[in-house]
């Protein structure tokens, strides 16, 4: 069991795991609250400066990119657990 949990600590230890994890997170929760009229205030006032054309392709595109993070930060976790377990069975072979 510790061996499990020191490989899924090493793939998702990584900062772009986090960072991508909290963009995702953060824009579709801020998504969520637009669509469901929480924010409108705020949506008014981006209508008002013409600024409404671009709120919600840039949270689509935060959402796309902390995806892509995510991604990248468990491709890099599954490099560095690889490396691990290369070098501990060559420090075990004879």
């Amino acid at each position: 069991m510790k061996t499990l949990k020191e490989a899924l600590m090493i793939l998702v230890s990584s900062a772009l795991v986090l960072i991508g994890g909290a963009m995702a997170l953060v824009s579709l929760s801020v998504y969520f609250l637009f669509w469901s009229g929480r924010l409108q205030p705020i949506a008014g006032l981006a209508d008002s400066l013409h600024l409404g054309f671009y709120v919600f392709p840039f949270l689509i595109f935060m959402l796309v990119a902390g995806i892509c993070l995510m991604i990248t930060g468990i491709l890099v976790g599954m490099v560095r657990l690889c490396r691990k377990l290369n070098k501990k069975t060559a420090s075990t072979k004879v």
